[in-house]
């Protein structure tokens, strides 16, 4: 049920994912998809990747 969560989400999980987490220009692509039943873990997890990157980024900037 989880991995299904994440492929096709709730429109609000979509919405909610796609304000919180994607820069302005990706919003309308990844809704498009979710509209198309695509499968979003793709985006959630460059997303995740994104978000390690920019961690790992400010750690290493002492």
């Amino acid at each position: 049920m989880i991995a299904h969560t994440i492929a096709h989400p709730s429109a609000m999980a979509a919405i909610a994912f796609a304000l919180d987490c994607l820069e302005p220009f990706e919003i309308r692509d990844y809704l498009l998809a979710w509209r198309r039943k695509e499968d979003l873990t793709p985006w959630v997890e460059a997303h995740e990747e994104d978000t390690r990157r920019a961690l790992d980024f400010s750690t290493n900037q002492t």
